[in-house]
């Protein structure tokens, strides 16, 4: 029987080496949380039938540890179920596992608990910030470890911070992680992964790891760059075999032709490379992120990514021609049962009950304080804050939100009067002496839509910073109500808003007489929200900008029966109804090519 040391990836001169023979690395990033997990299986059988002999995913520290020193590791955070998956289709394992990750996910996959530590160094050996990522890799480790090879699973390599060549410099940082990886009992490959320049893997290396890079292009160009360090084999950790979406930006289409053709060169170079992403899945429950030049750019709900495998499941025009260039190259051809699934539009529905965010809230005891708080401070990651006051009107005045960065409705008396934020030009609300005088009471409710994930600019706590100005005076005494993605106590419904002027929950009604199948969601009635399908978050809607319209609905969140879809208005609508179709769709203007 063969020896299980010896299917561990090792390194001689500027090869990989398994099995006593030279190993080439074909791999295929999946993120597991962002992948329903009952759809686990069919994704990894499909990388498999493609060709890949590896799959590589992010562990995402915010999901994991979403109050600190609360760990989750269940239903669609079950890595350890994901890596034995992979290992049952003889599938190696890369772990890339932060701290840092970005991924477009929020806050670059970090809890955003962090932020209420004021002074904490982040991704540095600030020795709090290194506090909390010891406390999280060690409970990480005892799913790791049993899995290494060396213990007879299939996790060859781990992965030492993310491009922090485009980050930071602290030399001491890196090595800190190295060893308390090794003080764990992770006995591996360890590598980074940086752009291809001088500087990046200069500041984003460290002695004695494996120098990787990330590019979407010009592979031999690129590999020039790791001849500057010896005993270094060719590895792209981030081949980008398509993009992201943002909102407020037309969709990215990727040439379907030209990962083939680099794939083709790769295996010219005798190089290794990882599919990012090979098939990107979805932003359940709102944990997309944001980038940040000169403006906010929020990422979409859909984390397709134009990948070989589609969000949902399907294998793409780009799958089949990286399958018959691998199958060409390296003379293996594999045929297992894999299929898309079936697609259905089911019938329009309108909304058959409404609660009112003011009756859902009407029990819940508030945060009171001087001044708003905080997203961190309430202990909201994703999704809402409503922030709620008492003011006075006697005058002809305009109120103004200082210090938001992300999205929010203002509400007078139960009925919207605006909606300030990201690729809105409204920038304030006036109110009249005549038609407004006397006592008002004020909800405004701030939508988080995504912390920074890449760049200079990760400290980006989510609230109403500056406050509330009316008549350039500000507004004191708050009452602060916190509002996670998750629906954590089902909204009574009852008879629809007589004006379109509210917002709150919308309950439909989808009754399936027979299995299930995959669609998706189109809410055309509303403006802006989120939407919960037989209670799980699917994600935000934003039909006020492009590019995304639909929200993909696995057919493992319904049932045969009744289905309850609740859509979280945040605008107020005049028509709320939702439609149903057997294929995505976006805003087509202006396509952009990568």
């Amino acid at each position: 029987m063969q020896n299980e040391l010896t299917r561990q990836i090792t390194i001689n001169g500027r090869n990989f080496y398994k099995d006593g023979n030279i190993h080439c690395i074909h791999s295929g990033a999946v993120h597991y949380f962002r992948i329903l997990p009952e759809c686990w299986y069919d994704r990894l059988l499909k990388m498999k039938n493609c060709g890949l002999n590896a799959v590589e995913t992010y562990v995402c520290w915010s999901l994991h540890e979403r109050s600190e020193g609360v760990f989750d590791f269940k239903g669609r955070l079950d890595l350890g179920r994901f890596i034995d998956l992979a290992a049952s289709l003889d599938l190696d394992v890369i772990i890339r596992p932060g701290p840092y990750i970005c991924a477009e996910t929020d806050f670059g996959g970090m809890p955003s608990w962090l932020l209420n530590y004021k002074d904490i160094g982040l991704r540095s050996n600030d020795s709090v910030f290194m506090e909390k990522v010891s406390n999280y890799f060690g409970v990480l480790a005892e799913i790791i470890v049993p899995r290494l090879v060396k213990n007879g699973g299939r996790v060859q390599m781990i992965q030492i911070e993310n491009e922090y060549g485009s980050y930071g410099n602290d030399s001491e940082y890196k090595e800190s992680l190295v060893k308390l990886w090794k003080t764990l009992g992770v006995d591996t490959l360890f590598f980074t992964a940086d752009g291809a320049e001088y500087d990046m893997l200069q500041n984003g290396g460290t002695d004695g790891v494996l120098r990787a890079l990330t590019f979407g292009s010009r592979p031999t160009k690129n590999f020039e760059e790791l001849k500057r360090y010896p005993d270094q084999p060719a590895f792209c950790a981030e081949y980008w075999s398509g993009w992201f979406n943002t909102y407020g930006n037309d969709p990215y289409i990727c040439d379907p032709d030209k990962p083939c053709r680099e794939t083709d060169e790769f295996i010219d170079l005798g190089a290794s490379f990882n599919y990012y992403m090979f098939c990107g899945g979805t932003n359940y429950g709102m944990i997309n992120g944001a980038n940040f030049d000169n403006d906010y750019m929020f990422q979409t709900t859909s984390y397709d990514y134009n990948a070989p495998i589609s969000e949902a499941g399907d294998m793409t025009d780009k799958y089949y021609s990286i399958k018959e260039e691998l199958e060409k190259r390296t003379g293996k051809k594999i045929s297992l049962d894999v299929k898309n699934t079936e697609k259905k539009a089911y019938p329009s529905l309108k909304a058959s009950g409404f609660c009112e965010l003011k009756e859902y809230l009407a029990g819940d005891t508030p945060v009171k304080s001087a001044t708003p708080k905080s997203f961190e401070s309430l202990g909201v990651d994703f999704g809402y804050v409503y922030y709620s006051l008492d003011f006075d009107v006697w005058q002809d005045s305009e109120m103004k939100l200082m210090g938001l960065f992300d999205r929010a409705t203002i509400t007078v008396d139960g009925k919207v009067r605006g909606v300030m934020g990201q690729g809105l030009d409204c920038n304030v609300v006036r109110f009249s002496a005549e038609k407004d005088y006397g006592r008002r009471k004020l909800g405004v409710l701030v939508e988080n839509r995504g912390r920074c994930n890449y760049g200079p600019r990760l400290k980006d706590p989510k609230g109403l910073h500056g406050g509330v100005l009316l008549h350039d005076k500000f507004l004191m005494n708050y009452e602060n109500y916190p509002l996670r993605a998750e629906i954590n106590k089902k909204p009574i419904f009852g008879r629809l808003p007589e004006d379109s002027c509210r917002i709150g929950f919308y309950k439909f009604d989808l009754l399936i007489g027979e299995e299930p199948c995959d669609t998706f969601v189109y809410p055309s009635g509303f403006n802006n929200g989120c939407v919960y399908v037989n209670g799980t978050n699917i994600g935000r809607l934003c039909n006020c900008q492009p590019p995304q319209r639909t929200l993909y609905v696995a057919k493992e969140l319904l049932k045969k029966g009744e289905n309850e879809i609740i859509v979280f208005d945040t605008d107020g609508t005049d028509n709320p109804e939702i439609e149903f179709s057997d294929k995505p769709f976006y805003f087509e203007e202006g396509k952009k090519r990568v």
